[in-house]
């Protein structure tokens, strides 16, 4: 779809390159894109990221993931421990 907005002159050149460097770089890094959204990268999909996180949902009803931390294995010095995240 880039090359169509591209020959209508919705994106510019530089704007297209931009974009195929942000996609390489972050699919080096093993972060994969939407074809239908250029800026949004998720590092796995959803299935994967229910085995590893858990979703928390807000009392507004908004819906996070959240990776679960046991308590003992949190380390005096962690960041987590200081914003005492359990």
């Amino acid at each position: 779809y880039e090359a169509r907005f591209l020959k209508s002159g919705e994106l510019t050149e530089q704007q297209v390159n931009n974009r195929k460097l942000l996609r390489r770089i972050m699919r080096s890094q093993r972060f994969y894109n939407r074809p239908s959204e250029w800026w949004h990268f998720n590092a796995m999909n959803r299935v994967k990221a229910s085995h590893k996180y858990q979703l928390l949902i807000s009392e507004s009803g908004d819906a996070k993931w959240f990776k679960i931390i046991p308590k003992d294995s949190i380390q005096a010095d962690s960041i987590i421990e200081s914003k005492k995240v359990i």
